[in-house]
């Protein structure tokens, strides 16, 4: 079928191959090998390292932290910093950015439309250079991204930029929990007082007993005052 409607239709959901018929068995076998190559090229691209952030009790300044480390790279790197709150992120205030009218959660729902040019709809541009995928400005309903969602747009960064910074909401959700694995580093970010080294501790033994790799995870302790408790 030739319709333009039908044709349009087809190529936002994603084709890039088209046959007619009757199929012919060299013009079959020319596309598959197309489709193959793209396929291997992308695997090709990935690249870009993942660095998760995740504070080991609120208020440890994981974001700041995470801000500010990916403001440096932009300066010389393609970096993406992603605020995987649930609710009321803090990365888009901090680096005073205009209220988006998207986010990463509507991102998710669109996973099957995900391409470079679609992305940039949800992206905003700091003046450093730094890119940003926010989180929901306000306060919503609990929305999931799912495991699914989250790995294909986290495999589609990792290909898109150098850098990929991922802010995370303090606890072990869903999210959070494949955020860290697919990373190549993980930040564990606490303040030198007893309960948020108490949670540094607890969490090594979680992922001790999981076999994370123990090169892979970085203790930060933020020292921001003179009068720490510790």
């Amino acid at each position: 079928k030739s319709q333009s409607d039908l044709i349009i239709q087809a190529m936002r959901s994603g084709c890039t191959e088209y046959i007619t018929k009757p199929i012919d068995r060299d013009q079959l076998l020319e596309a598959l090998a197309r489709v193959g190559g793209r396929r291997k090229e992308r695997r090709e691209q990935i690249a870009g390292q993942i660095l998760t952030f995740l504070s080991a009790k609120g208020g440890t300044g994981a974001t700041t932290l995470a801000i500010h480390l990916g403001a440096h790279l932009a300066q010389s790197k393609k970096t993406l910093l992603v605020d995987l709150h649930p609710d009321l992120g803090d990365a888009s205030i901090f680096l005073a950015l205009p209220r988006h009218q998207y986010h990463f959660y509507d991102l998710a729902e669109n996973t099957h439309r995900l391409d470079s040019e679609f992305l940039q709809g949800f992206v905003v541009r700091h003046p450093t250079g730094l890119e940003v995928l926010p989180a929901p400005d306000g306060v919503e309903t609990a929305r999931h991204a799912g495991s699914e969602a989250l790995q294909r747009i986290m495999d589609f960064l990792r290909a898109q930029y150098q850098f990929v910074i991922v802010d995370c909401h303090p606890g072990l959700n869903e999210e959070t929990m494949l955020a860290i694995d697919m990373a190549d580093y993980l930040y564990l970010v606490a303040t030198p007082e007893i309960p948020s080294l108490r949670n540094v501790a607890r969490h090594l033994e979680f992922f001790g007993r999981y076999d994370y790799p123990r090169d892979k995870i970085r203790v930060i302790i933020n020292r921001h005052t003179k009068s720490s408790t510790i």
